[in-house]
């Protein structure tokens, strides 16, 4: 809710605001292989394939009645897509004394309103490809126990503190 309102935000009050969006990778001591920089690059010109369904309008008309009119038009319009051809730069480069470890850089430039929903499947497929090619130690089992556990630790924290 919040990324679309903000982008409803930006397209109602800015839209003629170009930006440029920087990834930073906050856990610069994970780097990623060239499996994860390939695999990468394969996905993402898919980004342009996104668009918002009959469904998915229905249902922010619904939920989030306070939308503006003309924003809804503009998302439902079948030429609203992102270009990821033409907006975003990817590039990789090799971390200094660590052969075969990479750090990613990706610039996302353009229009506020055309750039601003890059965020979260960008962010999507960067982990899916560091937990895909490169931190592989893992599997499914016990996930959902583990989740539980970790969930009423936190829990159990934030009750003590008050």
């Amino acid at each position: 809710m919040y990324k679309i309102t903000m982008h409803a935000a930006v397209f109602t009050n800015f839209p003629d605001v170009t930006v440029t969006y920087k990834y930073t990778n906050r856990s610069s001591q994970f780097s990623f292989n060239k499996e994860a920089i390939t695999w990468l690059k394969e996905q993402l010109p898919y980004l342009g394939d996104l668009r918002f369904t009959e469904e998915e309008i229905e249902y922010l008309q619904k939920e989030i009645p306070y939308l503006p009119s003309a924003y809804i038009k503009y998302i439902s319009d079948s030429d609203y897509k992102l270009n990821p051809e033409e907006q975003i730069s990817f590039t990789s480069e090799e971390i200094e004394g660590k052969p075969s470890h990479y750090k990613l850089k990706i610039l996302v430039s353009g229009y506020w309103k055309d750039t601003m929903l890059y965020e979260i499947p960008l962010l999507a497929l960067i982990s899916e490809a560091y937990f895909k090619f490169v931190d592989t130690d893992w599997d499914y089992e016990n996930q959902l126990e583990q989740a539980m556990q970790k969930a009423e630790n936190l829990f159990d924290k934030r009750y003590q503190i008050q």
